[in-house]
């Protein structure tokens, strides 16, 4: 019962042409071809020019900055916070 039922999703989720570019492509292997060009457009690195962190100019904290971040919370920052 279970194979039936598998079996007729399997034909549902079938297709066996579509349109690419206003071209109708038929067959297995010709739908397969169009449909890994189409994902494999849109997933192909491009040359774009993208920004880099040795480019920028990044302030350090001091020891004493750094201290700060990591002190517990006060009861009066708390209050002040709130």
């Amino acid at each position: 019962m279970l194979a039936c039922i598998m079996a007729s999703k399997r034909r549902h989720n079938q297709f066996f042409s579509i349109v690419v570019e206003g071209n109708q492509v038929e067959g297995v292997t010709n739908v397969f071809g169009a449909v890994f060009s189409h994902f494999a457009a849109h997933f192909i690195a491009s040359n774009v020019v993208r920004p880099d962190v040795d480019d920028l100019q990044l302030r350090t904290l001091t020891s004493l900055d750094g201290g700060q971040l990591v002190k517990p919370l006060s009861l009066e920052e708390a209050k002040t916070v709130v």
